[in-house]
């Protein structure tokens, strides 16, 4: 990673994403216990030393070197994207890699897949988690990313689905629109439990915000996901208790409307 030449700097970015790759993937020629102790080493990097790991720094550095080279810029987004199958999103947020992300967006050649990074992220924020809302506690996790960064990955999400708009003389960015929908779906999705723990209300509402604008975007699809990840967000909403004037204050799902739609779904919602 510290070549001077950008041949090997591509070699060496394909080698380490190969590397955290195959730390999934059910292999031959690799043990399971070998590929925990790949894991292990690769994280190991990413926390050591404190401060500015060197593989941290070799990849800034590539960019540095070679940000302008299209394929340099792929190479490393490969990698980000691989890399949560090895080592915890906590690090990549914690080492600021989502800026590298934003570097992927400013290329049209890019933009897919920066999107598909996110992707990664959003279903491995917490570590790997397949089901809705069933996220970490968000509580003394070892693997939980610090709730600044988790702010910042879910403002640059709803930033980018800001400038998603439907144009029907650019039908062409339409899959890329719903590339974007989907990814927002999906970090609420799969992470509801845990952000309905350390999100702060202004980010919730960020995000609740973005979802109601893919119901007015022209995709059946992206209206059910988002429909989905409305229903995950409230269902884990921490209970408000606070009182005004000594009236107590309904519960999240019945201010944001969706206590019917819970209760076809045949959650009980408890309304005042």
């Amino acid at each position: 990673l510290t070549s001077r030449s950008v041949g090997p700097a591509l070699v060496s970015l394909g080698v380490w994403s190969q590397l955290a790759e195959a730390v999934v993937e059910d292999r031959k020629d690799m043990s399971a216990q070998r590929r925990r102790e790949v894991a292990a080493g690769m994280t190991d990097l990413f926390e050591n030393p404190k401060g500015a790991p060197a593989i941290v720094e070799a990849i800034q550095s590539i960019l540095q070197r070679f940000g302008g080279e299209g394929q340099v810029v792929g190479e490393v987004l490969t990698l980000c994207r691989a890399l949560p199958d090895a080592v915890p999103v906590k690090l990549l947020l914690g080492h600021q890699f989502d800026k590298i992300v934003q570097i992927g967006f400013q290329s049209s050649n890019c933009k897919e897949l920066a999107v598909t990074v996110l992707a990664a992220w959003a279903e491995q924020l917490y570590g790997a988690q397949k089901s809705s809302g069933k996220g970490s506690s968000g509580k003394g996790d070892s693997t939980s990313p610090a709730t600044h960064d988790i702010c910042r990955l879910t403002a640059m999400i709803a930033r980018l689905l800001g400038d998603c708009k439907c144009d029907v003389q650019k039908l062409q960015s339409y899959g890329y629109h719903q590339q974007v929908g989907r990814v927002l779906c999906d970090l609420c999705s799969f992470n509801a439990a845990s952000f309905g723990q350390v999100l702060p209300p202004a980010e919730t509402g960020t995000l609740w915000n973005a979802l109601l604008s893919l119901l007015r975007y022209p995709s059946a699809n992206l209206h059910v996901d988002a429909l989905s990840s409305m229903v995950s967000l409230a269902r884990h909403a921490p209970g408000i208790t606070t009182s005004i004037a000594g009236t107590s204050r309904p519960p999240l799902e019945t201010l944001l409307g969706v206590s019917g739609l819970l209760w076809g779904l045949g959650f009980r919602v408890k309304v005042p």
